[in-house]
């Protein structure tokens, strides 16, 4: 059985899509939060995959967040 985790960064992949950091915690109620960052260009992109993809994946919620750097 393959990790959740693993198909989401695979599915990113295969899209050409980096991801730069990535924070995962337990969360709540057996829950997993996994939080990570892509490069701004790549957001649009990277919900559409994963929204097309959310039956495959399982995930309940999926936020997005444009941010400045430095």
């Amino acid at each position: 059985i393959k990790l959740i985790d693993t198909v989401l960064f695979d599915t990113l992949a295969k899209k050409n899509i980096n991801v730069d950091v990535i924070l995962q915690s337990i969360g709540r109620a057996g829950r997993k939060d996994i939080s990570f960052t892509v490069d701004g260009n790549d957001l649009d992109d990277a919900v559409a995959v994963l929204d097309a993809n959310q039956a495959r994946l399982g995930f309940a919620e999926l936020h997005s967040e444009r941010t400045s750097r430095g």
